[in-house]
């Protein structure tokens, strides 16, 4: 009730204590923050000052796009990808070379010979062939469809891999250089995309 009367208070001294305005003082629209005259008196003026800004900006531009165009041109092109199967039979040789099949170390040497024939028909077409169990590998070549030869002649390759990797069969050095020779027909026959 105190605060009430308190302000009703201060409004009547407010209404009372002003001094009233004048008649230079009464309410009237808002000046202009800017003269237009400005404006119409140097029409010159301003439109030289976009032309400068405009040719500044071209400028900028046209320089720009020359360095891109001296960076684009001192930069040859990358070499094109090595196919598929000449990395493959790449590899190959060097798992030959490697000594693996003369110092009996078949578990190593039908590990390699298995990642890299996998590595060659999951790059050859374009899916991840390195992780997946045999039985998904023929599946997804037969979605594809892959001619039944040559998936019959990976499932062979693949089989015999998978025997020395996990089944702790020991092969005679002729069956492991028959696998080899097994993978290098697989990959001439079936390289640049000769799948089908």
């Amino acid at each position: 009730m105190r605060t009430a009367i308190f302000a009703i208070l201060i409004i009547t001294a407010h209404i009372f204590l002003m001094p009233h305005a004048s008649a230079d003082e009464e309410i009237r629209d808002i000046k202009s923050l800017m003269s237009y005259e400005f404006v119409k008196d140097n029409k010159t003026l301003i439109l030289s000052l976009l032309a400068l800004l405009a040719a500044v900006m071209a400028f900028y531009l046209f320089l720009r796009l020359s360095r891109r165009r001296e960076e684009s041109v001192l930069e040859p092109p990358p070499p094109p990808p090595v196919p598929h199967d000449e990395t493959a039979l790449a590899a190959l040789k060097e798992l030959i070379a490697s000594g693996s099949l003369e110092e009996k170390r078949f578990k190593e040497f039908y590990t390699r010979l298995s990642h890299i024939v996998r590595v060659y028909t999951g790059g050859s077409l374009e899916f991840n062939c390195a992780d997946l169990y045999l039985e998904e590998i023929t599946i997804k070549l037969e979605s594809l469809k892959i001619a039944r030869n040559h998936i019959r002649a990976l499932e062979a390759l693949e089989s015999n891999c998978d025997l020395v990797k996990f089944a702790k069969f020991v092969p005679s050095e002729a069956e492991a250089r028959e696998a080899f020779e097994s993978a290098v027909n697989f990959i001439k026959t079936t390289r640049g995309g000769n799948f089908r």
